[in-house]
């Protein structure tokens, strides 16, 4: 069985690297209001942004898995 994915970014991190590629390319295509149903609040930074918005065209998983199945 695999190790867990530890949550953070270290050198050693398992999985580290498959998110930052999975990651990055919807914050480089859609503004960051454009990801998330709750947008992020200075009034509530630590709740804030929440609820990535699947209907969102940069939300989908499908073109950005397929790279990384390799």
């Amino acid at each position: 069985m695999p190790a867990r994915r530890d949550r953070t970014t270290d050198a050693g991190s398992r999985g580290v690297l498959r998110f930052d590629r999975f990651w990055r390319r919807p914050t480089a295509s859609t503004p960051a209001a454009g990801l998330w149903l709750v947008p992020f609040s200075a009034a509530d930074p630590v709740r804030t942004p929440r609820t990535l918005d699947r209907a969102a065209p940069a939300a989908s998983p499908r073109p950005r898995v397929a790279p990384l199945m390799g």
